[in-house]
């Protein structure tokens, strides 16, 4: 039997997703964290759970970002480019 979320659920919260780590490892129904850290300091400033999608990753990221504008200093201008865990996301 292939599995799948249209063929597995949960009773107590349906929106739970399964999810597989990596090849080779379980699937399990589950949601993602992600966490938005300054690293200067060590201090998460912000956090999300997402559905259990790899494709919503960068989207927390940019989410948490937008609400971290207020308290973070401003990027310089010639600064085009941000590093953000893997990947580098483009600022203008």
């Amino acid at each position: 039997m292939k599995f799948s979320n249209a063929t597995h659920r949960s009773t107590t919260d349906p929106e739970a997703r399964l999810f597989r780590k990596g090849p080779g490892k379980e699937a399990k129904l589950s949601y993602l964290a992600h966490d938005l850290l300054d690293v200067r300091s060590g201090i998460i400033v912000d956090a999300m759970a997402t559905l259990a999608n790899g494709a919503l990753a960068r989207a927390a990221a940019l989410e948490m970002l937008k609400k971290a504008h207020s308290f973070l200093p401003p990027l310089p201008l010639e600064r085009k480019r941000l590093f953000l865990g893997k990947e580098w996301l483009n600022c203008g």
